[in-house]
């Protein structure tokens, strides 16, 4: 009762006697015996092209570096359509040339209205 890996319940009883453990100790000596490690010739399991310099990398620097090339990738094949390149550009403009590119085309349209005079 009261340990959650009994076995079993039993029941309550008030005529229990406690259960004395008696831990007998071996005189025995140990002897420490070397254990080799079998000699493997182990198989890198990337690429061949990986060079000495990745290995003196931190895991936040390599994690920037694969994140810095596949924003590249990405970039590059965006814009190799002709749809691709005129998103790029847009993008690329900042907010005033926006503005400036709407007002030039309002001043466009109001120029061509002819004037109605009543």
């Amino acid at each position: 009762m009261g340990i959650c890996a009994s076995k079993s319940d039993q029941g309550l009883s008030t005529n229990t006697k406690p259960v004395q453990t008696v831990s007998a100790r071996n005189n025995k000596t140990v002897v420490n015996k070397k254990v080799t490690k079998p000699v493997s010739s182990g198989s890198k399991l990337s690429d061949a092209n990986t060079d000495s310099n990745q290995k003196n990398i931190s895991p936040q620097e390599a994690a920037r570096l694969a994140a810095q090339k596949r924003f590249d990738d990405n970039i590059e094949k965006e814009t190799k359509t002709e749809l691709g390149k005129k998103l790029a550009s847009e993008r690329s403009k900042s907010q005033k040339t926006h503005v400036m590119e709407q007002i030039e085309k309002q001043q466009l349209e109001n120029n061509n209205k002819p004037l109605v005079y009543d």
